[in-house]
Order: C-alpha cells, then sequence, then structure tokens
C-alpha cells in the first residue's frame, strides 16, 4: 500500500517526463511523438468508470486475472481521492508479449503513450484526457502486473495533496 501512495507522490510532484528525449532524462525515460488520436486528444475526459473498464477489457484480453482483495485493499489506500485513482491488480506474472497486448488494447481504446523507459522490461506511460498511467514492467517484474491511472487537475490535485499530507509512511 505504500507504494501506491508513493507513486502518488510522484505524479503529483509533476510526473516522470524530463524535456530531454534522448534517453538521458532521470529514469531513462524518453517521451514520444503525440498524435491527435482519441479523447486525449479531443479534450473528452472518461470517468473513472470507463478507466476501469478499458483496464479489465483489456487485461481479459491478454488473458490475465484480477485480483479483487488486493485491489480493494489499494483503494481503501486513497481514501477521499479514490474517484482520482482508477486501478487494476492481477494476481500473476505478464509475459512481454501480456504487456504488449494491453498496451495495444489500451491505445485502440483512445491512451495515448507519451513515453518508454527500456530497462531489463519496457515501461510505458500511457495518458488519455486528465488521466495518466504508469505501466511498469509486469514481464520478468516479479510481482503481478498492476495498472494504476491518477487523475489530474485542481480537485484531484488538491485530494492527493491532503492524502499525502495524513499518510503515515514518508513519500
Amino acid at each position: 500500500m505504500a507504494g501506491a501512495v508513493a507513486l502518488v507522490g510522484v505524479v503529483v510532484a509533476g510526473g516522470v517526463l524530463d524535456a530531454r528525449n534522448d534517453g538521458s532524462a532521470p529514469g531513462g525515460w524518453v517521451s514520444e511523438p503525440q498524435t491527435d488520436r482519441g479523447s486525449a486528444a479531443t479534450g473528452a475526459d472518461p470517468s473513472r468508470e470507463s478507466v476501469l473498464a478499458d483496464f479489465g477489457a483489456v487485461a481479459t484480453r491478454a488473458g490475465l486475472g484480477q485480483d479483487a482483495a488486493l485491489q480493494a485493499a489499494r483503494d481503501a489506500v486513497f481514501g477521499d481521492a479514490a474517484d482520482c485513482a482508477a486501478g487494476w491488480v492481477g494476481f500473476e506474472d505478464a509475459d512481454a508479449a501480456q504487456v504488449t497486448e494491453i498496451v495495444d488494447g489500451l491505445q485502440q481504446r483512445g491512451w495515448q503513450v507519451t513515453a518508454r523507459r527500456a530497462r531489463p522490461v519496457q515501461d510505458v506511460t500511457l495518458t488519455i484526457g486528465s488521466w495518466e498511467l504508469e505501466l511498469l514492467g509486469g514481464a520478468q517484474g516479479g510481482e503481478p502486473l498492476s495498472l494504476l491511472a491518477l487523475r489530474s487537475g485542481p480537485g484531484c490535485d488538491e485530494a492527493f495533496a491532503r492524502r499525502e499530507a495524513g499518510a503515515s509512511s514518508p513519500v
């Protein structure tokens, strides 16, 4: 649960991207060229329920099952910021093909890849409307695949700040 709160701190603090686009940005992130595709470009902002439906559909298509109990525990971490966070937690590792299928499926649903980072596995940041998803590893990560999108905007930023200020573990 502390990891979810820590991720909130990363996103609220300004995200993962840097102006450098050569892999020398902190963490090795490289931004992707942006296109005018899907809801991210048209200004439509999907609801939390729509984001959750996207996650469920692409994960099911990739052959992954959800750990509902772990997801419920993660949702509880967000408290009054729950409407600003949408997550899906699996109960198994995802292989590289499944991660690729999830990214492709999200792109077909209007999500836009904004950055990539190559490590032993591929990490990807995607956005749609005011939502940002950082998909970290999955393949060979040693932990079940986890999707967590956070919504930005004044109301959510304030809710995350209140949540972070009340967190018992440092972020």
